[in-house]
């Protein structure tokens, strides 16, 4: 991973049905979403795929259950080529305690979803990377320390909602780009395609189950967490010299002009 100059970042946006699959077969992808019929309709796979929501792979796994809809040739091809990574508090109390939460609440998280969700998951791929990780509060300081450079952060939001309980955090700026920059030591250039597709529903939303009234809420609380990261972000390429590329062009994140 550290010898890893360009990326490609995919998310579960409908722009990525413009995505030309011969990409995959040539750049290194990292993909994050719950589900993966497109790459089984293209024939390829991702390099790594990643999930910050226990539930995202219980769309996988039911899937799985069912029989249905990944083929046997997709999954000897996915267990062949992509490594699955995954934070260290995924299955912990600690997902709790730093103040993550999922719909199924903690008794799920620390139960069946490690002791049997995750390892059933896991054993569908070549790999597993599980990452050390640090929780920080609207910054990026640790991908600047060199004694934890190599540390994943996930950036939290200080911003309450009308409840007083934390505002939903937009994964891009919070999770994926720490991800890239923390693991991908070498890395020049990101390609992003599938984020930031807030004028259209999810790839495949129908077959997750993710009502489009959800979708909405869930859009304007990741634009404002975007739109309050953004300069810091900005900064952040700027100093480790990254590029961002969208493919998407009109994806809401392509702002990355001050």
């Amino acid at each position: 991973m550290d010898n890893i100059k360009e990326i490609l970042l995919i998310g579960p946006g409908n722009s990525l049905e413009t995505l030309d699959p011969n990409l995959i077969k040539t750049t290194p992808t990292l993909y994050f979403g719950g589900w993966l019929k497109w790459f089984q309709n293209n024939n390829v796979c991702p390099t790594y795929w990643t999930f910050i929501d226990p539930n995202t792979i219980t769309f996988f796994d039911k899937a799985i259950q069912d029989k249905d809809p990944y083929t046997k040739e997709f999954l000897t091809k996915l267990k062949k080529e992509t490594t699955i990574i995954y934070n260290n508090i995924q299955g912990q109390k600690e997902f709790y305690e730093l103040g993550f939460t999922t719909s199924r609440g903690l008794n799920w998280v620390v139960g069946d979803f490690y002791q049997n969700i995750l390892p059933r998951v896991e054993s569908y791929f070549k790999q597993s990377k599980v990452l050390d990780t640090v929780v920080t509060i609207d910054n990026y300081n640790t991908l600047f320390d060199e004694a934890v450079k190599h540390v994943c952060p996930i950036v939290r939001w200080s911003a309450k909602d009308g409840h007083g309980n934390p505002r939903n955090i937009d994964k891009f700026v919070s999770y994926l780009i720490p991800l890239l920059i923390s693991q991908f030591q070498s890395l020049k250039t990101i390609k992003v395609i599938g984020l930031g597709d807030f004028n259209t529903e999810r790839l495949y939303s129908f077959e997750m189950g993710v009502p489009k009234s959800t979708q909405e809420v869930t859009y304007q609380c990741f634009k404002d967490h975007f739109d309050f990261m953004r300069f810091k972000l900005i900064d952040l390429l700027e100093k480790k010299n990254i590029e961002i590329k969208f493919l998407n062009k009109d994806s809401y994140f392509n702002k990355f002009k001050k």
